[in-house]
């Protein structure tokens, strides 16, 4: 069996049962991690979390599993809308269930979540209205509340901005072009699109460097990047997802342009953000020093759907194809390194420079990431 077809039948038979029978609590929502006797670890349930497990579950019928994933984004959705997003639209962090306690911070984070998986939900014939309504109104919100003068959006209009958020923004942008246009409503389709042109308007004339070609995390609040190299924050992982996401923009909108943006990224990342075995790092600083070697799991899996994309692009060059293949098979077996080790159904999320697991636990947010990089390899 090739290790893409391993990578699918572990997902489908081993990780997705273990999340469904051990990491949804069938009273609320979903537990945010599982020790490795799979015992649920209380924390507070985020919204993020919930978004990603809807969004995860959906992907894992797309790959073949059987299991009830509608009354997983049933289960969800219910959640959502008792504890997490008010009548206006308004959504919330997260609610500590024991302290019975919310947090009404508000982080574009949350919101780009459930944008992406309310993109997925709206496929499901069953779930649309409910889908189409929960986006307009949390858009609404978010437009009327924290709308940035030049660029997204602010969570405080005296904090600093950061490109995460957005970048999920904007893949949860490009998630709605395709959803809406499957189901024919153009309202939705053209303000995806807007908001997908803003996202790319702000990469390419903010968040990535216009003389070394990186993208970092932390701005001021007029989208000036940190100028303190040494302060300067790189993750190559975010550089990786950045470089997938404008691969796929590159390809929608047909632009040689943001393809070769999207591959200086990748470059960069690879050239800069990997360790003599391969694996992805934390982060850079602006000289492209290492500045945290802390090895965690979901870059492994950006460097894999950066690279497979590439490996299935149309190349010129020869050497970039054989490049893109062979950094493509490699990002899949040092995927490998993270499940092979541990119980069944469960990963570990984070290494030390030197190969050792930081904690016993298994984190339930990084089912998105493996099962996104497996669903991108048979769903180009």
């Amino acid at each position: 069996m090739s290790k893409k077809n391993h990578l699918k039948e572990w997902i489908i038979n081993d990780a997705i049962p273990n999340w469904y029978y051990r990491g949804l609590d069938k009273n609320m929502g979903f537990f945010e991690a599982l020790d490795y006797e799979k015992n649920p670890i209380l924390l507070p349930r985020r919204t993020r979390l919930v978004a990603r497990q809807i969004y995860s579950f959906i992907l894992a019928k797309e790959l073949g599993w059987d299991g009830p994933y509608e009354d997983i984004v049933e289960h969800g959705l219910n959640f959502l809308e008792k504890f997490l997003i008010t009548e206006e639209g308004q959504v919330f962090k997260n609610i500590n269930l024991q302290k019975k306690v919310v947090d009404k911070g508000i982080d574009l984070y949350d919101y780009s979540f459930l944008f992406l998986a309310l993109a997925r939900v709206a496929l499901i014939k069953k779930f649309r209205q409910k889908s189409l309504l929960i986006t307009k109104k949390s858009l609404n919100w978010l437009n009327q509340k924290c709308k940035h003068n030049l660029f997204g959006y602010f969570s405080d209009p005296n904090s600093s901005m950061n490109s995460n958020p957005h970048m999920h923004l904007f893949e949860a942008a490009i998630e709605w072009i395709r959803s809406s246009t499957l189901i024919g409503n153009k309202k939705m389709y053209e303000k995806w699109k807007e908001i997908a042109y803003e996202m790319v308007l702000l990469a390419s004339t903010k968040l990535i460097d216009r003389k070394d070609g990186s993208l970092s995390e932390n701005f001021d609040i007029n989208w000036n990047s940190e100028q303190n190299k040494i302060k300067k924050i790189i993750e190559p992982g975010h550089n990786y997802e950045w470089g997938w996401l404008l691969l796929r923009w590159g390809k929608l909108s047909n632009s040689i342009e943001f393809t070769n943006k999207a591959k200086k990224l990748i470059f960069i990342a690879e050239s800069k953000g990997l360790l003599k075995n391969k694996l992805v790092i934390s982060e850079l600083d602006g000289y492209f020093n290492m500045k945290n070697k802390s090895i965690k799991l979901w870059p492994q899996t950006e460097r894999l759907k950066a690279w497979h994309f590439l490996s299935n692009s149309v190349h010129d060059n020869k050497e970039e194809q054989i490049l893109a293949n062979l950094n493509f098979e490699n990002s899949i077996k040092n995927l490998f390194q993270f499940i092979e080790k541990c119980p069944k159904g469960m990963w570990i999320d984070s290494l030390t420079e030197n190969m050792i697991p930081c904690n016993n636990y298994s984190k339930a947010s990084s089912l998105y990431h493996i099962i996104l990089a497996i669903h991108s390899i048979f769903h180009i």
